[in-house]
């Protein structure tokens, strides 16, 4: 990744997964499209001259979502919370990237994409069978 300047913090959405956890409760099924949970993996990278100043910049960040966890977007919470990864994956993480290890943290992103109309029907779950 090709960085012009210094003293900026850089955003790098790293990965998008779907989110699975959120099924339907009751444990019945919806006939029609489901709707989709996406989280969002973002690396926050402080890139100054001063790594003193990195750190502070980096510890802005941090104090900016701790203060904020939450987000309304397009009637939808959006929740910010923050992602650890071990030092192994952190030096893969570099390496993807293409650029040298650098202050950062790494926060995932629970959205919610949902699109009411497209389900139809919900069923129940089975309560028994009888003869």
């Amino acid at each position: 990744v090709a960085i012009k300047g210094e003293n900026k913090v850089i955003v790098t959405l790293v990965n998008i997964e779907r989110d699975g956890s959120n099924q339907m409760q009751g444990g019945g099924y919806h006939r029609g499209d489901l709707p989709v949970h996406v989280n969002l993996y973002v690396l926050f990278s402080a890139y100054f001259n001063d790594y003193i100043e990195s750190l502070k910049f980096i510890s802005g960040v941090i104090g900016f979502f701790q203060a904020n966890p939450t987000f309304t977007y397009m009637g939808n919470t959006v929740k910010v919370e923050m992602h650890n990864i071990d030092f192994r994956e952190l030096g893969n993480l570099w390496t993807a990237v293409g650029a040298k290890c650098l202050p950062s943290v790494l926060y995932r992103i629970r959205t919610l994409n949902m699109d009411e109309d497209n389900i139809r029907d919900q069923i129940p779950p089975v309560a028994g069978i009888t003869m």
